[in-house]
């Protein structure tokens, strides 16, 4: 399981072998987003410093960029699923 907690916005993220990330709100501990990430185990999960970056490794030897899964509101009425991962 790989965790990394957002110092700015009250936000975690997890990944594990379902090869999801998930982004809690860490003051309710709901669920606010969950995206289908990789092909692999998800091994390692870091934001950057302003917490408008996620970067995701997995086992399928892939590094991953998220940006709209942590600026997209979940509580709008459009469609939120994001898939704006930047394979590197």
């Amino acid at each position: 399981t790989a965790l990394s907690w957002s110092k700015t916005n009250n936000k975690l993220a997890s990944g594990a072998r379902d090869r999801l990330i998930k982004i809690w709100d860490t003051i309710s501990w709901t669920l606010l987003r969950t995206v289908a990430a990789h092909q692999g185990t998800i091994n390692c999960l870091a934001w950057n410093p302003n917490a408008t970056i996620l970067c995701s490794t997995s086992s399928d030897l892939s590094v991953k960029l998220w940006t709209t899964i942590l600026s997209v509101d979940p509580t709008e009425k459009k469609d939120t699923e994001a898939r704006t991962g930047i394979e590197l």
